[in-house]
């Protein structure tokens, strides 16, 4: 019975935070048991099967060596591929304008918020690992990563739940760039944050992006409580 109810509200969770139908079949990608449960990833992972072994290959030389990881790691770089192709952030498989549009976004970019931050507020691993290796990334940059890593992350956490604990931190860690982007917006540029504001195309992409990050932080702790629950 608790299984069985352990099932249920996994995947009603999925449905209420992240747009999946709570009931769809279960497609077998790998012969390690790897599956892609979500209708938009399984179609996007089909759409380009000559990326798979690059991306694969480049999974393995981080480190990933989880399968669930390594497939993570080759449609994380698919959804980057296919919203550069229809110049839209890929969500659940409809495109958002305006993508990474220059006109669209304030100018700031990850040099000046390294000139601008405290430095005692420089002691996140997004910091270290993104904003110095990418200077001239912008807010919409960072945007297009936590579209990325949402996506990806709200999978993993269904199926692999210590191969998501690395995608989960990478959400919390660009939820802080995407934040302290817009605040230094706000202080710094002050003209491009209210147009940031009045543009209902690029701040509706940001919201969206943002609140779905944060909605799977939510279902991924549901479906950890559950699991801790369901074994208890």
């Amino acid at each position: 019975m608790r299984q069985t109810l352990h099932r249920i509200l996994c995947s009603v969770a999925a449905a209420l935070f992240l747009g999946v139908p709570a009931t769809q079949a279960t497609v077998q990608m790998q012969s390690d048991d790897v599956v892609i449960d979500s209708p938009a990833l399984h179609a996007l992972y089909e759409k380009y099967p000559a990326y798979h072994e690059v991306f694969d290959t480049y999974a393995l030389k981080q480190g990933f060596k989880r399968p669930y990881e390594r497939i993570g790691t080759v449609l994380h770089e698919l959804i980057h591929i296919d919203s550069m192709v229809h110049q839209g952030f890929f969500i659940e498989g409809v495109y958002y304008e305006p993508y990474l549009d220059a006109g669209a976004w304030p100018t700031l970019t990850n040099k000046d918020i390294d000139a601008l931050l405290p430095n005692e507020e420089k002691d996140h691993r997004i910091f270290w690992q993104y904003v110095r290796n990418t200077p001239s990334n912008t807010l919409a940059n960072a945007l297009d990563e936590l579209n990325a890593y949402s996506h990806v992350t709200a999978w993993m956490c269904r199926h692999d739940e210590t191969g998501a604990v690395k995608q989960l931190a990478n959400i919390k860690g660009f939820l802080w760039l995407v934040q302290t982007f817009l605040d230094m917006t706000h202080e710094h540029t002050p003209a491009e944050s209210r147009a940031l504001a009045l543009n209902p195309v690029s701040s509706s992409a940001l919201h969206l992006i943002v609140t779905r990050a944060k909605q799977v932080l939510a279902q991924c702790a549901l479906v950890s409580y559950l699991n801790v629950t369901e074994s208890e």
